[in-house]
């Protein structure tokens, strides 16, 4: 039997500035955004899950920017997505 490794990739920008205690850490705003949600079954603001459309994703993987850097943040999404095309990204030119 051969098994085919299968990579599941999504490319993408968490360059919000974040607010409160969360100032300049803008990529859980993302990660909340896409990939989790709030845990039905344990409630409480801190209890996430991952969403149904994520479930198999087993690794995230981020790069971070200073913020004076972050124009390179966006810079590298774009190349990146063009590059590799993952199946859960398109390209955006009007960036």
């Amino acid at each position: 039997m051969r098994y085919v490794k299968v990579i599941r990739l999504y490319i993408g920008v968490g360059s919000s500035l974040g607010s409160g205690k969360y100032k300049g850490y803008g990529i859980i705003r993302r990660l909340l955004g896409h990939v989790l949600k709030a845990d039905p079954v344990r409630k409480g603001s801190r209890n996430r899950v991952v969403r149904k459309k994520w479930s198999t994703v087993t690794r995230i993987y981020t790069i971070g920017f200073s913020q004076e850097y972050e124009y390179l943040a966006v810079s590298l999404e774009e190349y990146l997505i063009k590059k590799l095309s993952p199946n859960r990204n398109s390209s955006k030119s009007s960036r």
